[in-house]
């Protein structure tokens, strides 16, 4: 059953995105307590200085 919320959570961030309507998760962690049927946003800020997302990457290939 959560799976199938999860999916449905998705393909609605999709359509969103696709139509350009409403707010999207994008930078946010969605935290989903199935006891409690609770949803909680958490935002996720991007590091700057990420050696593989930051302005300046170091990391460019996948290693071994």
């Amino acid at each position: 059953m959560l799976a199938g919320l999860v999916g449905l959570l998705q393909a609605a961030e999709i359509l969103k995105i696709i139509l350009g309507i409403g707010g999207t998760l994008g930078g946010k962690l969605v935290l989903i307590n199935s006891l409690s049927a609770e949803f909680e946003h958490i935002e996720v800020l991007k590091d700057l200085n990420c050696p593989v997302c930051g302005e300046n990457p170091e990391v460019k290939a996948l290693l071994d």
